[in-house]
């Protein structure tokens, strides 16, 4: 941190004397040299740190930024597998839920999208309804979670 406030000390300083030299000098052809040499002092300044870089290990350096984001990205992905595994659990339990306020027991098995933000698409139903009790939750699902009808699947188990 005290290095980074040297740093820009030196600018000011340098900024600071170019700017009072130019102020004293009234002869314009004399100011302008004044301001070209200037403006090279300063330039000088602010690129010396760059001279103090070991150019030997740039590559180790950019090695690390590729592998931490290559962590970053994986760090996403589990991120967004764990959503999606949420929006699945949650929704079949929800639809399960319903059912059995409707009076039947299924077993909901829900696939999501590979977006961003995860939706229900696709949703295989196992269980004892009957044809009324299908059309009612089959009914829900499309109205409440969103899921159509042309992608609900049903399986019916016989007791």
């Amino acid at each position: 941190m005290e290095s980074v406030r040297e740093y820009f000390l030196q600018i000011v300083a340098v900024c600071m004397i170019a700017a009072i030299s130019c102020a004293i000098v009234k002869n314009p052809l004399i100011a302008r040299v004044i301001r070209l040499i200037s403006g090279i002092l300063i330039l000088l300044v602010v690129i010396a740190p760059l001279s103090k870089v070991d150019a030997s290990k740039l590559p180790t350096y950019l090695d690390g930024v590729l592998d931490s984001d290559t962590q970053m990205q994986e760090a996403k992905n589990h991120a967004h597998l764990q959503f999606q595994t949420q929006v699945q659990k949650a929704t079949q339990e929800h639809i399960e839920l319903i059912a059995d306020q409707f009076g039947f027991n299924i077993q909901a098995e829900v696939t999501v999208s590979d977006d961003e933000v995860p939706i229900p698409i696709e949703v295989k139903l196992i269980g004892t309804p009957n044809a009324q009790q299908m059309l009612q939750l089959s009914d829900y699902i499309e109205t409440n979670v969103g899921i159509p009808k042309d992608q609900q699947i049903w399986r019916r188990v016989n007791d």
